[in-house]
């Protein structure tokens, strides 16, 4: 539709198949696009495999289905866009052709040109002049109406070249994104440990999860209904985000998430995916967009409106109980004493082996005829287990 008024056939002929039929078929490639890509990420999570290349493989699935949802939302998007312009056109439309109607019944003539004549044929000349300015004042009203068609269609078409802009440039990440232990970087010969680090400590407590997909709607169910249900209202910047901040920490960033249009996002462990748009079509100003998990997730999004937003109730996070300081004028603390070694275990002293008693003594054996003194030998000493002296018979004095 050009930027003149259409003609009255021109108008009683519009149609919005072009609009609801794109709505459709960016629908139905955004529902593809992220079935095919989620169902590729959970069936690898499916398979009896551990080690880094699953862990490798497991991640790059993960942001590709990622970079595939933030495509699917941008499909999304722009058939709101094209649904949002074919209802604002049959409108306007019906409006137009409700003008038209008005002034067959006053009996005025409507031209194709979209003009109405109280001058026709049968009516006195006085009677048109009388109704020539209720005439006029209808041909400005239906004017009006056309000029209001061709402006949707401009505003809808201008909205649509936006939206899909980026269609044709999606491109995956192609650095790897699992690059610790990497055999490139890491070959080496020898015992290479599980986790590439060694245990200096006790176990460290786990950091906190973050919000998941229920702890986000938690908050943003008790915010004010924007112009529909899927629309939630804070009332500054900050506040947004501040929700922002809050909601998508432990997520994935996602590059690219709105093609060419300025926005980050992120994805959560929980598969949430989770944006923020620099302006958003109906208020010009930054917004979230929500999308939880699921093949039939919710799309929730979230404006500013100062007048009837509200503050969202984010729950605190508890930081970790540090001692607190001494203090002033206390003198700090001693450091703990050294926990005290027990003293070393003595072994018990080595036993002397048993004494072996002696052997028998053999018993006096007494030569014949002597006293033990002269003759052939003295007799054995009893107990000292020799044999007896013997002394030469000359040497006895």
């Amino acid at each position: 539709m050009s930027d003149l008024l259409p003609s009255l056939s021109q108008i009683q002929t519009t149609t919005v198949d072009h609009l609801t039929g794109l709505a459709a078929d960016f629908t139905a490639e955004a529902d593809l696009i992220e079935r095919c890509f989620t169902d590729a990420h959970e069936l690898m999570g499916t398979v009896c495999w551990q080690g880094q290349a699953f862990d490798a493989a497991y991640a790059r699935t993960d942001s590709d289905r990622a970079t595939a949802v933030g495509l699917a939302e941008q499909r999304r998007d722009a058939a709101k866009i094209a649904q949002l312009g074919a209802e604002n056109m049959l409108l306007a439309r019906a409006a137009a052709l409700s003008v038209v109607e008005e002034g067959h019944a006053a009996g005025f003539e409507v031209s194709e040109g979209l003009s109405m004549s109280a001058y026709t044929p049968g009516r006195p000349l006085e009677q048109a002049m009388r109704l020539q300015a209720a005439a006029t004042a209808l041909t400005a009203e239906l004017r009006a109406q056309a000029a209001s068609m061709v402006a949707i269609d401009k505003d809808t078409t201008t909205k649509l070249a936006a939206a899909t802009a980026g269609f044709g440039s999606l491109r995956f990440t192609e650095a790897p994104l699992y690059t610790r232990g990497s055999p490139t970087t890491n070959r080496h010969n020898g015992v290479q440990l599980v986790d590439h680090t060694w245990k200096q400590g006790p176990d460290q407590p786990n950091a906190p999860a973050g919000p998941s997909a229920a702890d986000i709607q938690g908050v943003t169910k008790d915010l004010p209904r924007g112009t529909s249900p899927d629309i939630k209202l804070v009332q500054t910047q900050q506040q947004l985000e501040n929700l922002y901040k809050w909601a998508s920490q432990h997520g994935t960033q996602i590059p690219d998430p709105y093609g060419p249009q300025p926005g980050t996002a992120y994805m959560l462990p929980d598969g949430t995916r989770i944006g923020m748009r620099a302006a958003a079509d109906s208020t010009k100003l930054p917004a979230l967009d929500i999308k939880y998990p699921g093949p039939n997730g919710a799309y929730e999004k979230v404006h500013i409106n100062a007048a009837e937003g509200a503050a969202p109730q984010i729950p605190s996070v508890r930081a970790p109980v540090e001692a607190a300081p001494p203090a002033a004028g206390e003198p700090a603390p001693p450091p703990a004493a050294p926990r005290a070694e027990p003293a070393p275990v003595e072994p018990p002293p080595v036993r002397p082996a048993p004494v072996e008693p002696p052997p028998p003594v053999a018993p006096p054996r007494v030569s014949g005829g002597g006293s033990g003194i002269g003759g052939g030998g003295g007799a054995g000493i009893p107990g000292l287990g020799i044999g007896g002296i013997h002394t030469p018979v000359g040497e006895v004095e």
